[in-house]
């Protein structure tokens, strides 16, 4: 099933994925709850539905709690955990928790898993920043962690962590008043302008504003 499709699609998926779980020989429980969770997640992304979000997180919870902290793959199972945690973004207990997915993600998939750093770097760097009470501490650790995310990811999929560095500029300049972070602002969107599209929604969109 396609997950960024139609959400009708997605209906069918997670019944045919439930039933699955509901019959699945013990070594498969995991894979049908990641896969339940991914799918939740998925249509709660089109729905915005909080019940979505819910169920995703329960099913990422039970599949890891499946996994020996050992499993080479528990790192994934708490980096997809933190992902629905952090969606629920109303929710100060669940933004906190997932960063901890993340940090711990972070710290067990080890050193050959580049681009894996890179995008747990820049999801724990978003974190920091986007509770209601960031501080310029919490953007300058977030600017470090995102410095660090652009420099192991040579992808144009990096153009989201230079977005989410002009951002974490931009925001630190309304906190600081200092030019130099506007300047820095000014260059992470450039940068990111530079990998999209010229049609690409975000392309231009930061310089003009």
């Amino acid at each position: 099933f396609d997950l960024t499709g139609d959400d009708k699609l997605l209906d069918k998926a997670i019944k045919i994925r439930v039933k699955a779980f509901e019959s699945s020989p013990a070594y498969l429980r995991y894979a049908c709850l990641h896969a339940i969770g991914c799918t939740h997640r998925a249509r709660f992304s089109i729905r915005r539905f909080k019940g979505d979000l819910d169920n995703a997180i329960e099913a990422h919870r039970k599949a890891l709690a499946l996994l020996v902290p050992a499993h080479p793959d528990r790192w994934k199972s708490l980096m997809f955990l933190g992902l629905a945690l952090d969606a629920d973004s109303w929710n100060a207990d669940r933004r906190t928790e997932a960063m901890d997915c993340f940090r711990q993600a972070l710290d067990q998939c080890g050193n050959d898993n580049v681009l894996y750093q890179s995008y747990l770097l820049s999801e724990i760097a978003s974190s920091l920043v986007s509770g209601p009470r960031c501080t310029t501490d919490d953007c300058d650790n977030a600017i470090d962690m995102l410095a660090q995310a652009v420099s192991l990811n040579s992808s144009a999929q990096r153009s989201i962590i230079w977005n989410r560095m002009g951002s974490t500029y931009r925001l630190r300049f309304l906190q600081s008043h200092d030019p130099e972070d506007l300047h820095q602002s000014i260059r992470c969107f450039k940068e990111e302008a530079e990998l999209l599209p010229p049609d690409h929604p975000r392309c231009g969109g930061n310089l003009s504003g």
